[in-house]
């Protein structure tokens, strides 16, 4: 059931607006990455990616626990990939 913006509490709002936040600057740092504007921003965005990823299991703990869960497991293993990438490179 959706709430309402007001009803939230303020944890909630702040991962929300945090989420949104990350999501928008993933989609400004992959257009970069794609027109190929600046090379190195797919290291700053992969990370952001887990965040996301975070901050959704984060929202959803109390309404679904399976997708929470299954967010938190990408959320693990996007920033284990981004740091294995950082220290090969």
């Amino acid at each position: 059931m959706r709430k309402i913006w007001s009803e939230t509490s303020l944890s909630q709002k702040i991962v929300a607006i945090i989420s949104v936040i990350a999501g928008l600057s993933v989609l400004v740092l992959a257009m970069l990455q794609i027109f190929n504007v600046w090379s190195q921003a797919i290291h700053i965005f992969v990370p952001l990616m887990g965040v996301i990823n975070f901050c959704l299991a984060y929202l959803q703990w109390n309404t679904n626990r399976k997708t929470a869960y299954v967010n938190i497991c990408t959320a693990v293993f996007i920033l284990v990939c981004a740091v294995v990438v950082l220290f090969i490179k």
